[in-house]
């Protein structure tokens, strides 16, 4: 999932992978390619609806979201694509991308 918005530093571009199991536990590593010295990884127990995993991705706003393609019809990954994607991307493991334009004030959730 890939989200277009202005921040101070053009080289910034944040993409975030994240992984989930079966007790709904999440595993999400950040990195910034623009300079990509670290990673930080995050292990979130969440619940039923993953809220722990959704206001952290709200809060880090990445620019790129990658889910892992083999669970693309999990509750995970389409409450991921509902929220912050529109188009599907089937060439790579990425489940959607989408161009929000972070000057206009028109929301497409």
């Amino acid at each position: 999932i890939c989200h277009s918005h202005s921040h101070s530093h053009s080289s910034t571009h944040v993409i975030t992978s994240i992984s989930e199991n079966l007790a709904r536990e999440t595993c999400l590593t950040t990195m910034d390619a623009g300079s990509p010295v670290s990673i930080q990884l995050q292990k979130m127990a969440n619940g039923q609806t993953f809220a722990e995993t959704i206001e952290f991705l709200k809060i880090l706003q990445p620019h790129e979201i990658l889910l892992n393609e083999g669970r693309k019809n999990s509750q995970l990954c389409l409450k991921i694509v509902s929220i912050f994607g529109t188009d599907t991307d089937t060439d790579t493991d990425t489940a959607a991308s989408t161009d929000n334009n972070s000057n206009s004030n028109s929301n497409s959730n």
